[in-house]
């Protein structure tokens, strides 16, 4: 569902030894984690949301980070921006997970 940029992630982290990149994409698993724990209230979609798209940014996630700025920025969170902010958790919940195991099999 998201693009990922590889460029962005290389810039980042490819001078990190592989251990540490896995834990760099455990930690933005652990941040989705709690974002999903949380209850969707108004305040907590902003705070989540905030600190996905930092980390969906500086992972090359660019269209993942766009989309959490856009919910971020709402004027009014309501239940179907709760919803889709729900729908993007798993979704980029997928992507690191399939990041996770692109880096493993190198």
């Amino acid at each position: 569902m998201w693009e990922h940029d590889l460029g962005i992630w290389s810039e980042n982290f490819a001078d990190f030894p592989r251990p540490e990149q896995v834990e760099v994409l455990k930690a933005a698993q652990d941040a989705v984690c709690q974002a999903r724990k949380g209850w969707m209230t108004e305040e907590a979609v902003r705070r989540g949301a905030h600190q996905l798209l930092s980390i969906a940014g500086m992972l090359g996630f660019t269209m993942a980070s766009k989309r959490f700025r856009d919910i971020e920025q709402s004027t009014q969170i309501d239940q179907a921006v709760c919803r889709a902010f729900e729908e993007m958790l798993v979704a980029f919940e997928a992507e690191l997970e399939c990041l996770v195991a692109w880096i493993d099999s190198d």
